[in-house]
């Protein structure tokens, strides 16, 4: 998938409420930050924050959750693109 991301503010790429299984994969641009939010407003609370460097980086949810948003942080406008993975036949 790829998305114009606008810079200044974390962006959501995806998000995901109750039983959910998915991990998302990404490369480029390298600077980018990368993170999990899961809950509503000042409640909420941040997982897996990385920072992209060029290698392969992901994010993953797998079991139950109330809800949770797949964020990035860019500090200049840009297009990015990241592989989507998700059980099943």
């Amino acid at each position: 998938m790829t998305k114009f991301v606008k810079a200044g503010a974390w962006r959501t790429l995806e998000s995901v409420w109750g039983k959910a299984s998915i991990t998302l994969l990404f490369h480029q641009p390298v600077g980018a930050q990368i993170k999990v939010r899961h809950g509503y407003g000042w409640l909420g609370f941040d997982r897996q924050k990385q920072t992209l460097d060029g290698t392969a980086r992901e994010l993953t949810i797998d079991g139950w959750v109330g809800y949770a948003r797949l964020q990035v942080f860019v500090r200049a406008d840009t297009n990015l693109t990241w592989e989507r993975f998700t059980p099943g036949p």
